[in-house]
């Protein structure tokens, strides 16, 4: 399947260096009869001169390099999904955030239209498992949004269709999401009768990450209304 490569911004270096300096002037006293002792000057400590911030940069030609590396292998996570749903395809945007040795200390999927969480937990897998280029300096924040096209465009439903359904998906996943605010953005494929075959989640944030098998557990019980055919259907709960 192709691969769509768009990069977003990556985590701006923020580095301030700060010099202090401290002077004394005025006009030269009087020449004593008698020499004076010289004026003892205490030096004080200012601290560092160097501060750090916690994000820094990232190489962004480098960042591109490693997730062309990761075509290949997004690419299987996909062709494995296809014996689920053959029409699997969507675009999703990964945010990650990568610690001084270039390891991925936490990843999340901040949109995505796949409709299926095992896809979705494959790639973030993948992401999290790939060595990063080390950022310049702190830690590091990136982002990268694929497309994928499927073989099959599937029959996508308008998400006015799907209020209610949608309504009663925010009340049945209140214990997954434990009072946590933000929007969390479903994709589902319908069966023809519309029973969920696939659900996938993107969440608000990486904290939330930890409860989107849940959210995509629970939409997976629901009923839509048939449709006569294979559907697609994206709402937000």
């Amino acid at each position: 399947m192709p691969l769509d490569h768009r990069t977003t911004p990556l985590g701006l270096a923020a580095v301030l260096a700060l010099t202090l300096t401290v002077g004394c002037g005025g006009s030269p006293k009087p020449q004593a009869a008698v020499a004076e002792a010289a004026p003892v000057t205490e030096e004080i400590d200012r601290g560092a001169s160097f501060y750090e911030s916690e994000i820094g940069g990232m190489n962004e030609a480098g960042v591109e390099d490693t997730f062309q590396a990761l075509a290949r292998p997004i690419g299987r996570c996909f062709e494995q999904a296809s014996a689920r749903v053959e029409q699997i395809g969507g675009s999703f945007t990964v945010s990650f955030r990568v610690d001084r040795k270039g390891h991925t200390r936490w990843a999340y999927l901040k949109t995505s239209t796949i409709g299926d969480r095992a896809t979705e937990a494959c790639i973030l897998d993948l992401v999290r498992s790939r060595p990063w280029p080390k950022p310049l300096s702190g830690e590091g924040l990136a982002e990268k949004t694929i497309d994928i096209e499927p073989s099959t465009a599937p029959h996508v439903l308008d998400q006015k269709r799907v209020r209610g359904v949608a309504r009663l998906a925010k009340t049945r996943t209140a214990a997954c999401r434990r009072g946590v605010r933000g929007t969390f953005l479903t994709t589902a494929y319908l069966e023809p009768d519309g029973r969920v075959r696939t659900a996938g989640v993107a969440t608000p944030d990486e904290k939330t990450e930890s409860v989107a098998d849940c959210i995509a557990s629970e939409v997976q019980k629901l009923r839509f209304g048939g449709t006569g055919k294979l559907s697609k259907v994206t709402f937000e709960i």
